[in-house]
């Protein structure tokens, strides 16, 4: 049994309010209806939350036609979200339509108490047609981001982790041996010197691990991993810059010059370790700073391109 509204005003701007109105058409606000003395449910058997779909498109109607929420989609989407309850992807979708064909939207669902239902069934197949836009976009996050027309593109970042992980096994089994060669020896040197001895032996190929951890993670990176409005042409470019700062460091390790041998000399015979260890960390000055340039571009890859980094594949 239905009962008489006696007169309704909005709670938010006091404006009176047309009968059965859920919307303030000054303000915008949403009506909540109530038992006090200026409202009165209309419908006992109609849930004051449940507003049907026409409610929600008359709504997107008003929230663009007020000039404060002029071409912002995502306000709109959140206020009917928040307002109607519903999910995030079927708020986007209504927007969505009235955005793609406004004017037909309108004519559609101001009125449509009074409209064939064949129009609206048009509309849904614009619907159907953005679901599978949607779709292919999901495809398209889930494909790699370089090279991912080629044959059997899955298997590229396989086996860059195997051979990523049967360099680092051989290097590991080489510092090993190096240890104990070093032990066995028995020369009783001075610390330093058996860093100095590591650092020819041995850096260069810790660099050239990280140049193929560097490849393994960039054929592995998918759409879903990188940032929104970030291009292929940016994530190329900050690692071909790390790899060839890394390339220049291994560069410099391998070919150090006289001023670099003279200065590890010094380090040699300084007592402190402390300062015999800044000594050779000045030796190389150039390599290191290149080292640090390399890690610099690398935390800002990560920083503002990338989501995540790409975990190892199994």
């Amino acid at each position: 049994m239905r009962k008489q509204v006696l007169e309704m005003y909005c709670n938010k701007c006091g404006t009176k309010l047309d009968d059965n109105a859920k919307f303030c058409n000054k303000c915008g606000n949403k009506i909540r209806m109530n038992d006090s003395e200026n409202t009165e449910i209309l419908n006992d058997h109609e849930d004051e939350g449940c507003l049907n779909k026409d409610d929600i498109y008359k709504r997107v109607i008003q929230l663009f036609d007020m000039e404060e929420n002029k071409n912002l989609k995502v306000k709109v989407i959140k206020i009917i979200k928040e307002e109607f309850g519903i999910g995030l992807a079927e708020a986007k979708s209504i927007v969505d339509q009235y955005i793609e064909n406004p004017t037909k939207f309108k004519d559609i669902y101001l009125n449509s108490d009074n409209v064939d239902n064949s129009d609206k069934a048009e509309i849904n197949i614009t619907k159907e047609h953005k679901k599978d836009e949607v779709d292919s976009t999901n495809s398209l996050e889930s494909e790699f981001v370089f090279l991912s027309n080629i044959p059997h593109r899955n298997l590229i970042p396989i086996i860059l982790n195997y051979i990523e992980k049967g360099f680092n096994i051989i290097v590991g089994i080489l510092i090993l041996i190096f240890i104990k060669e070093q032990i066995d020896a028995g020369e009783n040197l001075k610390f330093i010197i058996y860093i100095i001895r590591f650092i020819v032996n041995f850096i260069v190929l810790l660099f050239w691990g990280e140049v193929i951890t560097e490849l393994k993670e960039l054929f592995g990176l998918k759409y879903s991993d990188i940032k929104d409005n970030t291009t292929k042409e940016k994530i190329i470019t900050t690692s071909v810059i790390k790899m060839i700062c890394l390339m220049i460091t291994t560069y410099y390790f391998m070919n150090p010059s006289d001023m670099t041998v003279l200065e590890l000399g010094g380090a040699i015979i300084n007592d402190s370790f402390i300062e015999a260890l800044i000594d050779t960390i000045f030796a190389f000055k150039v390599p290191v700073v290149f080292w640090i340039l390399s890690g610099i571009v690398d935390f800002i890859k990560y920083k503002k391109y990338i989501i995540k980094k790409e975990e190892d594949v199994e």
